[in-house]
C-alpha cells in the first residue's frame, strides 16, 4: 500500500510541491518499489490510498504509469481518491475553476461498477 505518493515529473507539471522528490528521486523510486513488490508471485494486489500524484491534468500519472511493468499491472490494484484527487491544493476553500473534483480521477482509474448491473438509467438506488 502507498499514500501520497508525490513525483517530480520531467513532464513539467507541477500543481503541489514534492519537496524531497528531486533528494530521493521519487519519479524512479516510486514505480522501482511497485515494479519490484507487485511483480511477484507471493503478491495479489496493491494500492495507491490517495492523493495520487498530486495530478490535476493526467501527464504526471500517465508518465507514472508508463514505468509501471506489465506484470505489476496485471494485478489487481485498488486506489481511493484523496483530499487532492478532488482539489489541487487539497481544500475547497482554495479551490479553482481548474480542480478536476475527482472527475479525472474516475476516469483514469477504473471503477468498478459491478455494483450498477441491475439498475435501470435515472435510477436513485445506487
Amino acid at each position: 500500500l502507498i499514500a501520497d505518493p508525490c513525483v517530480n515529473s520531467p513532464t513539467g507539471k507541477s500543481w503541489v510541491g514534492c519537496r524531497f522528490g528531486d533528494e530521493f528521486k521519487t519519479i524512479e523510486n516510486t514505480p522501482t518499489l511497485i515494479n519490484t513488490f507487485a511483480s511477484g508471485d507471493n503478491i495479489d494486489f496493491w494500492s495507491i490510498t490517495g492523493d495520487n500524484f498530486y495530478d490535476r491534468t493526467g501527464e504526471i500519472t500517465a508518465d507514472v504509469f508508463s514505468r509501471i511493468s506489465l506484470q505489476a499491472k496485471s494485478k489487481i490494484f485498488n486506489t481511493v481518491p484523496g483530499n487532492h484527487d478532488h482539489w489541487a491544493l487539497g481544500s475547497p476553500d482554495v479551490a479553482s475553476v481548474h480542480d478536476q473534483c475527482g472527475n479525472g480521477f474516475m476516469q483514469y482509474y477504473g471503477q468498478d461498477s459491478y455494483a450498477a448491473k441491475n439498475l435501470t438509467v435515472g435510477s436513485t438506488e445506487a
